[in-house]
């Protein structure tokens, strides 16, 4: 059996929420993942895609203080399914600090009653029928709320086993080969020669520092703003300087993204498939689904009964007005002439378009 605490010190979790949550999308449906997802991870939110809900139960045991929403939508369980899905986490404690939101593309009441009155979402109910900028409002407070940053504000890669990505300068005509640690939109941290310890000092600026990310080289001015001596290497943190291109901070952020999930997934390809099987429904689930159900059928009919009554009522109301029609045809009120030139009535029109036919009331039987 995986020891999940052992896991969590070998990947050195910082599950402090001071560093911020991990934010996972289960199975986002396209609108979020294309288009969302992508402007929260430029506001600097840690953000991970999981398209198997076998894995994700067991990722978050290792990232047990993380945010993670689900797509209640996604065919590979029906909705009742994934709501026992979710209230499994409320009843397992190595799952119990993890919050949990549903993101949806339908919008059916019962089913959002179902999940807002007896699943625990302290990242809501989500429909995703609203326009983009909006989503994004939204999905922002509600990532703020829940701590998503804690007090950091950009996203780093630990990225020290990447062959993939260095750095180099020169200074004082020396050229430094640099192995970098890890990387943010904002700067880096690297180890370097102990020889070059002479050749760097806090505060000092390097210009045109070459950084390359997989064969992509950036160009860029630095800042030295922490150096530290090590027994063998010495350690430089480096702040890129005013100027910095939108394009090498693209670069970077598609960088971090991508590493970050390589890293999720190969954490996840290591752990056990989740088997439960979220068919079989308890008797206490089944009765809070059944009484949900019948209140939503009990009124749908109720809102049909009363809109059969309008109808009857607006009938009513225009055999009257008809009434009224014939009874000025036989005495004429004083002051008014009766429209002679046409038959055409525009009050019975306007009555007639507005109003439909009771034959086309239908009900819907839930069960």
């Amino acid at each position: 059996m995986l020891n999940y605490k052992k896991e969590r010190n070998k990947i050195k979790l910082r599950e402090n929420p001071d560093l911020g949550r991990k934010v996972f999308f289960l199975n986002p449906p396209v609108k979020l993942e294309s288009r969302i997802i992508p402007e929260l991870r430029t506001e600097e939110y840690e953000i991970y895609i999981i398209k198997d809900y076998h894995y994700i139960k067991n990722l978050l045991r290792i990232f047990p203080t993380s945010i993670c929403f689900i797509n209640i939508n996604d065919k590979s369980l029906d909705s009742l399914q994934w709501f026992k899905f979710i209230r499994f986490f409320s009843e397992d404690p190595t799952l119990k600090e993890t919050h949990l939101g549903v993101v949806t593309s339908e919008s059916i009441s019962w089913i959002k009653e179902l999940f807002l009155l007896h699943t625990q979402l302290p990242c809501g109910y989500n429909p995703l029928n609203k326009n983009i900028e909006e989503l994004k409002e939204n999905f922002t407070a509600l990532l703020d709320i829940n701590g998503a940053k804690g007090k950091r504000k950009f996203v780093r890669a630990d990225c020290k086993n990447d062959s993939n990505i260095f750095a180099s300068c020169v200074v004082k005509g020396i050229t430094v080969q640099m192995h970098v640690e890890n990387i943010s939109t904002v700067g880096f941290c690297c180890t370097a020669p102990l020889s070059g310890q002479y050749l760097f000092q806090v505060n000092s600026v390097v210009r045109k520092l070459s950084l390359v990310i997989n064969n992509k080289e950036i160009i860029c001015n630095t800042a030295v703003i922490i150096k530290k001596k090590g027994t063998k290497k010495l350690l430089l943190v480096f702040l890129f300087l005013q100027g910095f291109s939108y394009t090498s901070k693209t670069i970077i952020r598609d960088y971090i993204t991508n590493y970050l999930q390589h890293t999720i997934h190969l954490i996840q390809t290591n752990l056990p498939l989740d088997t439960q099987d979220y068919s079989v429904l308890l008797k206490e689930e089944y009765d809070i689904i059944k009484s949900i159900k019948a209140s939503a059928l009990y009124s749908q009919r109720i809102t049909t009964q009363k809109q059969e009554e309008e109808f009857l009522n607006y009938q009513q109301e225009w055999e009257a007005f008809k009434t009224m029609d014939e009874i000025t045809e036989l005495h004429p009120i004083e002051g008014t002439e009766k429209d002679s030139q046409s038959s055409h009535d525009p009050l019975k029109e306007e009555y007639t378009q507005t109003f439909f036919d009771k034959d086309d009331i239908q009900t819907t039987d839930l069960f």
